[in-house]
């Protein structure tokens, strides 16, 4: 008997994307960033899209660390700025796309991609109020629910530039 390959096309055909994010940033032991933002992105090929503006807001959270460190030992670190916003553009490539059958009664579409991409980081703090270039990446999955909706999950690594202090991630 022979081997049977069957690859079917992509059921959707996606053009133009408009997405709203919620996340938080970054890994820091001081405040926590809940996220709100937005994008849109251009579907150039299956393979390819441009995810050609994504903004992001950071609504800023104190943790309990600098109340404890002033309360337990009479220091306060010094204060670092805050992410405020995130403004990127980034590549998206969608190498695989595939159907997963759910309890032998249903069909999954979904796409593993990877993003990379540049933009800038607004950081705020005591009467500082600057920019830095940020390059960002990482991989995500989509899982589409129709013609029109689909949900993704996107983990990506964002590394600012300082040019006093190096590199610094967020």
């Amino acid at each position: 008997s022979g081997r049977i390959i069957a690859v079917d096309d992509r059921e959707y055909r996606m053009v133009h994307e408009f997405s709203v994010h919620a996340g938080w940033l970054p890994a820091d032991a001081m405040y926590v960033g809940l996220s709100l933002g937005g994008s849109y992105t251009l579907h150039l090929s299956e393979l390819w899209a441009w995810e050609a503006i994504s903004f992001h807001y950071s609504a800023n959270i104190d943790t309990s660390l600098e109340s404890q460190l002033s309360n337990r030992f009479g220091v306060l670190p010094d204060p670092e700025p805050r992410i405020q916003y995130l403004l990127t553009s980034s590549a998206v490539f969608t190498p695989f796309y595939g159907k997963q059958a759910i309890f032998n009664s249903s069909v999954a579409l979904q796409g593993v991609y990877l993003a990379v991409g540049a933009g800038i980081a607004n950081l705020a703090g005591d009467d500082q109020d600057f920019f830095l270039p940020q390059v960002s990446a990482g991989p995500g999955v989509r899982v589409f629910f129709g013609q029109v909706v689909s949900s993704r999950l996107d983990i990506r690594g964002v590394a600012t530039f300082d040019d006093l202090n190096g590199i610094q991630v967020d």
